[in-house]
């Protein structure tokens, strides 16, 4: 919401796009926490789905800038940090 806010305000969509990733990785720190600490409480494969489609997703985007890589980025960081938290114990990390 305050990216949104602040896209209507400053007309920065670029500030938009950083602020809604940034809120949706603090967002997502209780999660990576909670997965790192008690891995068997994760369904893995939810998170090997969301790698994927972001895998599939990075190769499309037509021009590398902020505007259109930077959530796609963060999204791949966030969903390699879930997958080594679920399966670092099976994988002996």
């Amino acid at each position: 919401v305050a990216a949104l806010i602040f896209w209507g305000l400053a007309d920065s969509p670029r500030m938009a796009i950083l602020l809604a990733a940034s809120g949706d990785g603090l967002a997502s720190l209780p999660t990576v926490i909670k997965a790192w600490k008690y891995p068997e409480t994760e369904t893995g494969v939810t998170y090997i789905a969301s790698f994927v489609s972001v895998i599939l997703v990075v190769p499309s985007i037509p021009e590398w800038n902020i505007e259109n890589s930077a959530f796609q980025v963060y999204l791949l960081i966030a969903n390699a940090l879930l997958l080594i938290a679920v399966y670092r114990k099976k994988l002996s990390f």
